[in-house]
């Protein structure tokens, strides 16, 4: 097992040990709770102050790291590289569906509008698809050399060729 605990805190800053069997990979905060994973797990932390701070596993299924998930409507994706999931409280449901296994050894996840971007890096190559969670549909995308998916002034963008891209147009360069 890995315990982890900070080299140092700062005099406001506070910590509590916590054990799994590998290392952690995403953090974030979803609907006034905050969630970590490994990559094969997910933990919630409990807790109304930081003296009875406690975290808990609730779910064998992780994260395959920080740019792994994101929040479209309400709802947490995440992907640990061979499915997608979706999260609302309760158990995480694989969405992926007909696109099978990912393959994926690094994945960026980024919200549109109505839609998900999801770019996989993959032995055979990068691929790049958007999901509707609306009618459960997956496009297959050109990915053109993109480096990372991210949001830039509200709206999904990539890093590609020393470019910024927009992928649903209407966008100023910076």
């Amino acid at each position: 097992p890995t315990v982890f605990t900070p080299d140092g805190t700062d005099a406001g800053a506070f910590y509590f040990p916590v054990v799994t069997d590998s290392d952690f990979t995403a953090i974030c905060a979803y609907k006034g709770s905050v969630y970590f994973f490994t990559g094969h797990e997910m933990y919630q932390i409990y807790g109304t102050v930081p003296s009875n701070y406690t975290a808990q596993k609730i779910h064998n299924v992780g994260c395959i790291g920080p740019d792994g998930l994101c929040e479209l409507d309400g709802v947490l994706y995440f992907t640990d590289g061979t499915s997608l999931y979706a999260f609302s409280g309760g158990t995480p449901g694989a969405v992926s569906g007909a696109l099978g296994n990912l393959g994926a050894q690094d994945a960026c996840l980024c919200p549109g509008e109505e839609m998900l971007y999801l770019l996989c890096r993959q032995a055979q190559g990068d691929r790049l698809y958007t999901y509707r969670p609306k009618n459960s549909l997956y496009y297959r995308e050109q990915t053109d050399g993109m480096l990372r998916l991210f949001s830039y002034r509200g709206r999904p963008a990539a890093a590609a060729g020393g470019v910024l891209v927009s992928l649903c147009g209407g966008m100023d360069a910076p």
